[in-house]
């Protein structure tokens, strides 16, 4: 399974059982047949240009998805590709002083890498920098002492 930035893409995925494809648009709303085995929520990406969408509505093997780009240029039969993970954000030193869009793309990153104010379309770039490596110093903890998550 190829990744992309954290994502699995269309072009060199092999699996056909991830993949449905577009029925019918109408806006920012897509209905993906051949979709089951989907579940609500779920992150895909759609057309070829790999547009982030949202299952918002399952009804057999059709699956109703709200897209978070421009969808214009998406047709009927464009693949549709599952990722079996919610759409969700990434939390994390440095999100603090960073500015993103909606679906938490760094809106500085997308500058730097196509030299435009636009957000091009299926755009896809790590939401905080892995690059950097933070400080941390834990306060009032040593060696064998019980944690827990928060």
């Amino acid at each position: 399974m190829a990744v992309k930035g954290g994502l699995m893409t269309i072009a060199n995925e092999e699996n056909e059982e991830r993949f449905g494809y577009v029925f019918a648009v109408s806006g920012p709303v897509v209905t993906a047949e051949k979709m089951s085995g989907s579940a609500m929520y779920e992150l895909v990406r759609v057309g070829y240009n790999e547009l982030v969408g949202e299952i918002i509505r399952l009804e057999g093997d059709m699956a109703t998805i709200q897209v978070y780009e421009e969808t214009s240029g998406v047709t009927v039969g464009d693949p549709v590709l599952r990722t079996g993970k919610p759409l969700s954000v990434e939390l994390g030193p440095g999100i603090l002083g960073s500015i993103f869009d909606g679906i938490q793309r760094p809106l500085k990153d997308i500058n730097e890498l196509t030299q435009s104010i636009y957000i091009p379309k299926g755009v896809n770039v790590p939401c905080l920098a892995r690059e950097i490596d933070w400080e941390f110093n834990p306060l009032n903890v040593k060696a064998g002492s019980h944690i827990t998550g928060g």
